[in-house]
């Protein structure tokens, strides 16, 4: 029976043809392809061949090896190549060393080499490499494509559901399924039965090897969260080696950030790169499960598999609902035996070696203090949206193609990595429907409606931001790294511009530089007043940050009139009820009002730097922070000139 009527040949022809698309119309290419796990590697080798036939009409041959010799040539030779194998061949002279990768032959037209996912990391490094022009991954089976294949190979209609069923067979199985006959519904329901497979997913736990996935080598944009999960990697490794004691590894991560920025991408990327399974759980998915005692048994079920599947990565997805009991009013004694229960599974009577937990939220100041403390999610890293490069980075992987973006990188500005994502999947299906391959002009048509913004908004952002950015450098608080002003955003965005710090530096968090802190935030409201003597609702967020860190000083830091610190204040997630207390909102707003008449002194001192700068940056779109320091020195060196001549 031949494979090419099996129903892994067709669900390998399918994914192989998408990978391949960008290459359709080109007449030589040489591209590495990194297969998912999980595959009879004699199908997608077959498939591989096939795709390349169909690419070419013309073509009746494809050269591979002595099996190969019943196939003659019309006007060309195109090669389809082995599997790169880890196992030397047979016959191979003693003492010479295999490599795999030299096999591919760069002088054919078309040649495309299939590399098994378990070898990618020690293959793709291979100097031979450098001259494909492309390395495409098929990181796992899309079952989308299983229901495609299903049809081709049985003309039968299949479920989501049943294509996820298929997907728990043997690849032999599915190889040796030939087209027709039989009821494809039928066999698929004999295996069901056989396996005891339930194709229903389990709501509140998905556990998985991580396979096939994203990983944390593929994913731009992490900064801090990428360092911490690298060493995370080194530290699994060596525990697993018995190397290292658990009590050595950082087994806890709050992981904070915007609705789209890929928090649980990075868990499942983190799982994929230490080879570990990756476990979810949520408050939702635990409450799903009945009253208190119902959710604390499906807690419970969920560290039980992960204790059992350790060493492994538990993702708790909306970690911010276990709010602060201090604060949950009515249902105060509720959450205190919900966050009771989380607690001993973190720590305590609960012990779980080998079990690393990141907790995943959009607020973090919501979640309650006691998680945070040592030896839970101890540590806390905020992930921002994506800058330019890990924007143009996130849209290439989804694309599959290495475009030059242009103003599509520009005009994505404050959009998240699953706004990408979606973006790319738009493109990608403009240039299916075209019938061309991927270009740049598919990517400009599926972004949002853009907005042009007028002249005198934009002037105003370009002001608004530069006192941001004048005020931060003569204060010195930390180093300015550029400043960016949009003439035209995508529809809905709310991103016309920004002016971007270096992180905090490694000083000490005393009154005098929280004060400047908050003078650096209210240096927009007076930049606004200073030039056009009044100010609108965009500086409401420099507004909230500013009192966020006034409150902390008065109500925590004891750097108010009093020394009572309400410890579990945590940034802004208790300021509101803070500030109903009449003697912490007085020295708040005295605060702040002292901090913005001093960001108007400033920015009236440098009122002309300000007005030279803005012209700048209108022209150029972003002005490099050593543009900004430099117009400050030469302003306060000329003044200091000038008060030399007066004297």
């Amino acid at each position: 029976m031949s494979d090419n009527l099996s129903l892994e040949h067709q669900i390998a022809c399918l994914h192989l043809r998408r990978a391949l698309r960008p290459f359709r119309r080109a007449g030589r290419f040489l591209v590495a392809v990194v297969l998912p796990d999980r595959i009879d590697e004699a199908s997608w080798k077959s498939a591989a061949r096939s795709v390349l036939l169909d690419m070419l009409p013309q073509t009746i041959e494809i050269g591979d090896d002595d099996d190969d010799q019943n196939f003659r040539p019309a006007r060309r030779s195109y090669r389809a190549h082995d599997v790169v194998d880890t196992i030397e061949p047979a016959g191979k002279i003693k003492g010479q060393p295999h490599d795999p990768i030299a096999a591919l032959s760069i002088g054919e037209c078309r040649t495309v080499g299939l590399i098994r996912c378990t070898d990618a990391t020690r293959l793709l490094s291979h100097p031979s490499l450098a001259v494909v022009d492309a390395i495409l991954d098929v990181p796992a089976v899309d079952p989308v494509l299983v229901q495609q294949a299903v049809r081709l190979a049985f003309s039968e209609a299949i479920s989501p559901d049943e294509a996820e069923g298929i997907l728990t067979m043997p690849a032999e199985l599915r190889a040796a399924l030939p087209n027709g006959g039989r009821s494809f519904r039928a066999m698929l329901a004999g295996w069901r039965v056989e396996q005891n497979v339930s194709i229903a997913k389990t709501p509140n736990v998905a556990s998985s090897k991580a396979e096939g996935e994203v990983r944390l080598e593929d994913l731009r944009g992490y900064a801090d969260a990428a360092a911490w999960a690298f060493e995370l990697k080194r530290d699994l490794a060596d525990y697993s080696a018995g190397h290292l004691a658990w009590h050595d590894v950082d087994t806890g991560l709050l992981l904070s950030g915007p609705p789209g920025t890929g928090k649980t991408t990075f868990a499942k990327a983190l799982a994929t790169s230490c080879d570990v399974p990756f476990l979810t759980g949520s408050y939702s998915a635990w409450q799903a499960a009945g009253h208190q005692g119902d959710m604390l048994k499906a807690m419970r079920k969920t560290f039980d598999a992960a204790r059992a599947s350790a060493p492994c990565i538990l993702l708790i997805d909306e970690v911010d609902a276990f709010v602060d009991r201090g604060k949950s009013g009515e249902h105060q004694e509720y959450m205190r035996g919900v966050v009771n229960g989380l607690l001993e599974h973190l720590d305590g009577a609960v012990e779980r070696p080998g079990v690393v937990v990141i907790g995943a939220c959009n607020d973090p100041g919501n979640v309650d203090a006691a998680l945070r403390r040592p030896g839970r999610l101890d540590r806390h890293i905020a992930i921002a949206l994506p800058d330019a490069d890990a924007r143009a980075h996130i849209l290439r992987y989804h694309l599959q193609a290495d475009l030059d973006l242009g103003d599509a990188i520009a005009l994505t500005e404050g959009c998240s990595g699953a706004d990408l994502e979606r973006i790319a999947r738009d493109a990608r299906r403009l240039a299916r429907r075209s019938g061309m391959a991927i270009e740049t002009s598919h990517v400009l048509q599926a972004l949002p409606p853009v907005r042009v913004i007028p002249a005198d908004q934009v002037r105003a952002t370009a002001i608004h931001e530069l006192g941001h950015a004048v005020v931060g450098v003569a204060l010195g608080l930390r180093r300015l790294t550029r400043v960016v002003v949009h003439d035209k955003v995508l529809a809905g965005a709310s991103v016309a511009g920004f002016a971007a710090f270096d992180s905090e530096p490694m000083v000490r968090r005393d009154s005098r530089f929280m004060r400047a802190d908050i003078c650096v935030n209210l240096a927009s409201l007076a930049a606004e007043h200073v030039f056009f003597g009044d100010h609108c609702d965009g500086v409401a967020l420099d507004l909230e940050q500013a009192t966020g860190i006034a409150t902390w000083m008065v109500a925590v830091a004891g750097m108010g009139d009093g020394l009572v610190s309400c410890q579990s204040f945590a940034a802004t997630g208790r300021m509101a009820s803070e500030l109903r207390r009449p003697a912490i909102a007085i020295q708040v707003e005295a605060i702040l009002r002292e901090e913005l008449i001093r960001a108007r002194q400033i920015v009236t001192r440098y009122r002309g730097v300000i007005e030279s700068l803005a012209d700048r940056l209108i022209e150029h779109g972003s002005l490099d922070g050593t543009v900004v320091e430099a117009a400050v020195a030469d302003h306060d060196q000329a003044a200091q000139l000038t008060l030399t001549f007066a004297r």
